[in-house]
């Protein structure tokens, strides 16, 4: 396309040249000197004007198209760019995150450890390892959740829930890492509708993050306050208001508005007993902006040298006590005494453990150390003989996938009728595709929860196996 104005040109100039030759063999035959010498000025001139406004257009054509492969070019390195910072951002909060059960699950081991001779402080230790535990696990399965990362979002879920088991979860989590600076952990809840429907997860981590800013600026020695009232109802929705005071270091105003923004942290930070433990300056920016997506927004009250509070107000849906639906996650919530499980697993610690839990909930299990071994006692068995087969994902010779469809595609009696469910610690969301393609029933991502498991297995198994994703 480019050639076409330089041909059209090139056309021109031959035409006017030959016109010019004529006009000047004419003149020259005339012996007309003067009119000769005006006709080749003129001829001449326009030759030039035209050539000019030709190479202009060629040029501006030329330069038209250079800019827009910049532009493009730019435009794909901006989103190659956004990709990457979305990622890394997301990576980052996610390793902020982990910091505080992590530590709250390294302290209370430790304690555990001491008091091996009392049950009954044991058994405590163990129950809040299990809370920090499950506040762990749900943060792992937001980061193995990758297209979140792409996207540049997180995706806010309607769960109902107690509002005091939030509050005993963070207080098992913030007042052990709030003792090891002999500060004193206050907690106080005032709320008449504590039933709520939130994302729980993501509520839970907002108090988390306001708690350990708290723990982070507050002296050995200090004192910290947790609150949440309830301060009215209307329309079926419940408004909380949820503060976090502190006799800490205090904010300077300049900083104030800063310490909201990602990776900011005030400025006077460094004094006596303000570990720098967790000190990505992140907490508080993805608290910000999780109350933003719930329509809320935290604020802060502060002066240097005494503190500060933290506090937002909120208005969440509530459920009246006879409308909320009843525990399951109490153990004998189902009925598996004497069903038989196929457990198809290559990890012999992790088989023996969850071989161990299932027989404590009365099942019977055959192992299997890997997918050949697991398609073979399937196919040996006799009809009849399991309820359901736990396939790991990735398992040598042939793995999860490819023994559930030659199970599928056997001619064994039970081929089609047995359900079969995923354990994957890969919860990415084109692996859970994958299993279920391949024909399984469900999908348990690792760490087990033993309760869930349990729940899963009662209802598949009841219920028999039906085609689509059930998740524990």
């Amino acid at each position: 396309m480019q050639a076409v104005p330089a041909v059209v040109a090139a056309a021109v100039v031959l035409s006017v040249l030959s016109l010019t030759f004529r006009i000047f063999e004419k003149t020259w035959k005339n012996e007309s000197r003067i009119l000769h010498s005006l006709l080749i000025c003129v001829v001449l001139l326009g030759v030039m004007v035209l050539l000019a406004v030709l190479l202009f257009a060629l040029l501006r054509n030329t330069g038209q198209k250079a800019k827009r492969d910049i532009s493009t070019m730019e435009a794909e390195l901006d989103h190659a760019y956004l990709a990457s910072k979305a990622k890394s951002d997301f990576l980052s909060n996610m390793s902020h995150e982990l910091r505080t059960p992590m530590n709250a699950i390294v302290g209370i081991t430790t304690l555990a450890r001491h008091s091996v001779g009392d049950e009954k402080k044991t058994l405590e230790y163990l129950r809040k390892l299990e809370i920090a535990s499950d506040y762990m696990l749900s943060l792992i399965n937001d980061i193995l959740d990758m297209s979140r990362i792409e996207r540049g979002k997180i995706v806010l879920y309607r769960i109902v829930f107690d509002l005091r088991e939030v509050t005993e979860a963070v207080d098992a989590m913030i007042r052990q890492i709030s003792a090891e600076k002999k500060q004193d952990f206050h907690v106080r809840i005032d709320v008449v509708h504590s039933r709520i429907v939130c994302d729980r997860t993501r509520f839970q981590q907002i108090i988390v993050n306001m708690l350990n800013n708290a723990v982070k600026y507050t002296q050995e020695g200090g004192e910290i306050r947790l609150t949440i009232e309830e301060r009215g109802t209307a329309g079926g929705k419940v408004k909380l208001y949820v503060e976090v005071a502190d006799t800490g270091i205090g904010i300077r105003q300049e900083d104030q508005e800063r310490i909201f923004e990602p990776f900011e942290e005030a400025g006077n930070k460094d004094v006596s007993g303000a570990s720098g433990a967790y000190g990505t300056g992140l907490g508080l920016s993805i608290s910000q902006n999780l109350l933003h997506m719930m329509g809320s927004e935290m604020k802060v009250v502060s002066v240097p040298g005494e503190g500060s509070v933290f506090f937002f107000e909120i208005e969440l849906e509530y459920v009246e006590k006879d409308d909320f639906p009843p525990e399951e996650g109490e153990r004998g919530g189902w009925d598996l005494n004497g069903r038989r499980i196929l457990v198809a697993e290559d990890n012999d610690m992790n088989r023996d453990m969850l071989i161990d839990l299932l027989c404590e909930e009365g099942m019977c299990c055959d192992p299997a150390g890997d997918g050949q071994e697991a398609l073979s006692l399937f196919l040996q068995s006799p009809p009849g003989t399991y309820d359901a087969v736990l396939m790991d994902i990735r398992m040598p010779k042939l793995d999860g996938l490819q023994t559930t469809e030659s199970i599928r595609a056997s001619s064994h009696r039970d081929a089609q009728r047995i359900p079969v469910i995923a354990m994957t610690a890969y919860a990415f969301t084109e692996d859970i595709e994958r299993s279920m393609e391949a024909g399984m029933d469900a999908y348990a991502t690792k760490p087990v929860d033993i309760i869930e498991l349990c729940k899963l297995l009662n209802q598949i198994i009841s219920e028999g196996r039906k085609k689509g994703k059930k998740h524990a």
